[in-house]
């Protein structure tokens, strides 16, 4: 049950991994065993460092997992592909939409572990896992005409042996072997005596005459107070800025402040590299306090504004923390663009500070695929129900598909670890060059159209935000991008409630998972292949993977034809093997 491991950096090692690829997949096996020929006890090392922090990706040579897989290369991170068969892997990379090849940099930091199974646990093993933190799932079974003849499910492998089993065998695994992830802390200020206090200056409006006033003292145990009196009177605001600081804060997510204040609004000030020889420009961002109680502020990095003299600065950079010079506190009676803080008072003011930490919060550990019409599907209960919907997808539910998928994301949202379920929309294959504002929704109430390329991006990003952290949504496009409209995936996230948070925005709790009911007869499923919506998405090849790689629609008729024949025969197919299953059952 242990897995094979195949290595790609050098251009010896890649020849091997490829000479190789479809030998036993035991033959060899980190290293300590060589292929037939070789000596049991020579070595074959892969000549770079371990897979470090990496992201393993489940269905890497697929259509949407290629595209994972790049992204998260470019990004700069480590990527271990499992797949059954190193030798497709080379060849789908080759294959993304509308990007150019990766760069042999780019491809040393591709790990290939091959003669991965997702049905067989045992190959699922902990040398599988090593050096992974995070693990994606884009699975999916592949439909088609047989190479001995006929069409089924290529290597048996249906919607409920990947969709289902083979996502619950992968958390099982992923629950087991990945390492826990907390949050992060590196202290950037504390308070702890007058040598600490000695490095903040006072920076308020008497410099442009004003009559403001403040100035830091020593707290309780371990704090300081900054304190003053706020005069509207010339000016109207009271700041205070650190020594030089000069620190790299660029693997953490923002700045955390331990505070206990006076129930009025403040801002924090940070200046980086770019704005530090700017006397008026910094970047700030406000926070609330609650009076004369301590509360833990959190100030991502992307929440902060650039600004000059507390104006918006729309063609600044955003702000990079690899280089922060100093940080700095105001208390003003304008908010930003001289417009009015909402929580402000003249007179005296009272701010204590514990410390200013920076903080990385937790990634998902989990990312995985699922689909749209999932979660409406395990809602039906009548045939009625299912003619009422309006995707055809869900009124058709080809073998109890969609029942399968939402098996595995339940799994996934039930594991424990810390998750992302992202359901595409409809595949296509329209309008690769251009690019659009992508729109997450909620609760499986909406229809719309994206691309492979598109879902494997929002994949990727997912990975790498706190705030994607146990949600599940639909991701569409919207409008096309252009010089005013453009898409943020951090703004897509942070707008999305977590799970359990679903009823307070309006959304019903998670169906329990079951079999399919209300599925159509076969005079009903021939309508649903008549509609039009169908048989033009099948005329594009849009759509799951209903056919194998050799038939891919060439634009004729014959082709189209053969398609929609496929399509008709993986129906029947799905249903004789579900017929078998409930009587073998």
């Amino acid at each position: 049950g242990v897995v094979a491991l195949v290595a790609g950096a050098a251009a010896a090692w890649m020849s091997f991994a490829k000479d190789n690829a479809n030998d036993d997949p035991n033959t060899w096996v980190n290293g300590r065993s060589g292929p037939e020929g070789m000596p049991e006890d020579e070595e074959v090392v892969d000549p770079r460092e371990p897979a470090q922090d990496a992201v393993m990706v489940f269905g890497a040579s697929g259509k949407t997992g290629r595209e994972v897989v790049a992204t998260l290369l470019r990004s700069g991170r480590d990527v271990v592909a499992a797949v059954r068969d190193a030798s497709k892997l080379d060849a789908a990379l080759a294959e993304l939409q509308g990007e150019v090849a990766l760069t042999e940099t780019e491809k040393e930091r591709l790990f290939v572990r091959a003669g991965v199974d997702v049905t067989d646990p045992a190959t699922l093993s902990p040398d599988l896992f090593a050096g992974v933190q995070q693990v994606v799932t884009a699975l999916g079974p592949i439909f088609g005409k047989l190479p001995e003849g006929g069409f089924g499910y290529f290597d048996g492998m249906t919607s409920e042996k990947v969709d289902s089993q083979g996502v619950k065998n992968i958390v099982a695994a992923a629950a087991q072997y990945l390492p826990k992830q907390e949050r992060a802390e590196e202290m950037v200020m504390q308070f702890f005596g007058a040598g600490d206090l000695a490095a903040w200056n006072p920076l308020d409006d008497v410099i442009m005459g004003g009559n403001s006033s403040s100035a830091w003292v020593q707290g309780a145990e371990n704090t300081a107070v900054w304190q003053g009196d706020l005069v509207f009177f010339g000016g109207g605001f009271c700041g205070t800025r650190s020594m030089q600081l000069d620190r790299d804060l660029s693997k953490f997510d923002g700045i955390s402040l331990r505070v206990k204040g006076d129930g009025q609004r403040y801002k924090l000030n940070l200046k980086t590299s770019y704005n530090a020889a700017m006397p008026e420009y910094t970047y700030q961002a406000g926070f609330d306090t609650v009076d004369g109680e301590w509360t833990t502020i959190d100030l991502p990095f992307n929440s902060f504004v650039p600004v000059k003299m507390g104006n918006e600065l729309s063609d600044a950079p955003a702000l990079d923390a690899s280089l922060v010079s100093t940080l700095g506190m105001v208390l003003s009676r304008f908010e930003f663009n001289g417009l009015p803080n909402p929580r402000h008072r003249e007179g005296p003011f009272r701010l204590e500070v514990q410390h200013m930490a920076a903080f990385r919060n937790p990634r998902p550990q989990f990312v995985h695929m699922s689909s749209g019409g999932v979660e409406r599907n395990a809602r039906i209960e009548t045939e009625e129900d299912r003619k009422n919907c309006v995707m055809p997808i869900v009124q058709l539910n080809p073998g109890g598909t969609l029942n399968f998928k939402y098996d595995g994301e339940t799994a996934v949202r039930s594991s424990g670890l810390q998750y992302s379920v992202v359901r595409s929309s409809g595949l296509v294959t329209e309008n690769l060059d251009k690019t659009y504002v992508l729109q997450g929704l909620q609760g499986d109430m909406t229809t719309g159209k994206i691309s492979r390329g598109e879902v494997g991006r929002v994949l990727a990003a997912a990975i790498g935000e706190s705030s994607a952290i146990n949600k599940t949504f639909e991701v569409r496009r919207g409008d096309e991008e252009n010089a005013e409209l453009k898409h943020n995936m951090h703004s897509m996230f942070t707008t999305l409630a977590v799970d359990t948070d679903r009823s307070l925005i309006g959304i019903r709790p998670f169906p329990a998972p079951g079999p399919p009911k209300g599925m159509p007869d076969e005079n009903r499923k021939q309508e649903i292949l008549k509609d039009e919506r169908v048989v033009a998405s099948m005329k594009r090849g849009d759509g799951g993977r209903v056919r194998s790689e050799e038939e891919a629609p060439d634009g004729t008729s014959e082709a189209n034809d053969d398609l929609a024949a496929a399509t008709g025969k993986m129906i029947t197919v799905l249903e004789q093997e579900k017929t078998k299953a409930e009587v073998n059952a």
